[in-house]
């Protein structure tokens, strides 16, 4: 449940916290969020959240699991307050978003008097490896729905943009994933990072943390690089997802010499094998 290595945050005018992250990853059910709560050492909680199918709530759940013991509701209510915990949501589809940002605008006030950050995040774009017909949660319909909690509360929420990409699309279906014996993971491109830029200037957005695959950043890290010496105010979160294999001691040192100099704007939400 919890990643092994400290995550530290780049702040800029405050937006951003700077204090190093120590992320409870995947929380989607009771058992993982008390867990998360009782630990002395996690600062930040991720959890996914879809629609239940048995009744439309949102609940924590990460595909292709569609049921849950823990709603969207019950997970706002034991970690709104608790201070140190910060809150990355992760959203599996766009119907469970416009619910989710009304109950959390509702308990923002009090996030803020703790002051809890929240992520919202979601896979708004198309990354490497996945087909022209994955299904990802349309960028312009996300931004939209969340712009008015981010402009009423812009100290404390952020956009986190993720990308739909290979082996994702392969977990929510339910497919076996051997990533550590793959030959060749795609990596992340100029174009893929020319999306992110016209996106951010679309929505004037100008402070953002880009989440991104651990593995297919150290395939190839130039174009990850290239972005963030473009936008100075950006950040990486490196990721080990959901049914993904550990990553072994080297290629955890190799990541973190790959952004030598940057590591005040690199987090590591990985596990370690």
């Amino acid at each position: 449940l919890l990643s092994s290595e400290k995550t530290y945050f780049f702040s800029m005018e405050e937006v951003l916290p700077r204090a190093e992250q120590i992320w409870a990853h995947g929380v989607c059910s009771q058992l993982q969020l008390a867990v998360a709560l009782a630990s002395e050492e996690v600062t930040a909680i991720e959890a996914d959240i879809l629609l239940s199918r048995e009744n439309g709530e949102p609940i924590m759940a990460h595909p292709p699991h569609t049921s849950s013991d823990l709603t969207f509701e019950s997970f706002l209510q034991q970690t709104v307050g608790k201070v140190k915990r910060h809150l990355k949501l992760d959203f599996k589809e766009q119907a469970a978003v416009p619910p989710c940002v009304a109950m959390l605008e509702e308990v923002m006030p009090r996030l803020v008097d703790s002051d809890q950050h929240v992520w919202l995040n979601a896979d708004i774009l198309l990354g490497p490896g996945a087909p022209s017909d994955a299904q990802f949660i349309p960028a312009d319909e996300f931004l939209q729905v969340c712009a008015s909690i981010r402009a009423r509360f812009a100290s404390h929420v952020h956009f986190s943009i993720g990308f739909k990409v290979v082996y994702c699309v392969n977990v929510a279906s339910g497919a076996s994933v051997d990533l550590a014996a793959a030959p060749a993971l795609p990596p992340y491109t100029e174009e893929h990072m020319m999306a992110v830029k016209d996106l951010l200037a679309r929505y004037k957005i100008e402070c953002a943390v880009f989440a991104l695959a651990a593995r297919l950043v150290h395939s190839d890290p130039a174009a990850v690089l290239a972005l963030l010496r473009a936008l100075p105010r950006s950040q990486v979160l490196l990721w080990t997802g959901t049914g993904e294999p550990p990553l072994s001691p080297t290629l955890f040192e190799s990541l973190r010499a790959i952004f030598e100099g940057l590591q005040d704007r690199v987090g590591l939400d990985v596990r370690v094998a």
